[in-house]
């Protein structure tokens, strides 16, 4: 139990430290690997705000990726999609709030629609955040194709 939470902490750290190392650009180079069945590629890392909460998806595929990243506030989720980062606001939720995010959470831009399920683990507590143990995202895209993509994660509270 210890190694898994220490091995989150760690991607997360990771996953931080590379933003911080980015800067504040939502662009960056075409990412190389994509998500199998959809048009969705790794994320890029992303910077977060002082006091923002963020819900981080990797795939369960081999290799995992980092494809999702929702925050608390502004409530928007991102995804690397044909190349550039996409934003799309969150348009409902539901479910009682964890750690700044809901259970249930459905982000909508234009023809564009990710519907993200989480459960978390509550042996799975972290420092200023939670472990996600299980999560499904509902990948719709433009042209109507729909995609049922397996995940898990965690939700991480900067200070």
């Amino acid at each position: 139990m210890v190694i898994v939470r220490v091995r989150f902490v760690l991607l997360f750290a990771a996953s931080l430290l590379a933003g911080c190392a980015g800067g504040m650009t939502e662009t960056a180079s075409p990412a190389s690997t994509t998500l199998a069945g959809t048009p969705l590629s790794e994320l890029p890392p992303q910077p977060m705000r002082p006091g923002q909460c963020t819900l981080v998806l990797w795939s369960r595929g081999n290799p995992p990726l980092r494809f999702l990243m929702a925050f608390d506030t502004p409530a928007t989720a991102r995804v690397f999609l044909d190349g550039e980062v996409v934003e799309l606001p969150r348009v409902s939720e539901s479910g009682a709030l964890v750690s700044g995010h809901f259970p249930e959470q459905f982000f909508a831009r234009d023809a564009l629609s990710l519907n993200v399920s989480f459960s978390t683990d509550e042996s799975g507590v972290l420092e200023d955040g939670m472990r996600v143990s299980s999560a499904s995202v509902e990948y719709s895209g433009p042209t109507g194709w729909t995609a049922l993509i397996p995940a898990a994660g965690l939700i991480a509270c900067s200070r």
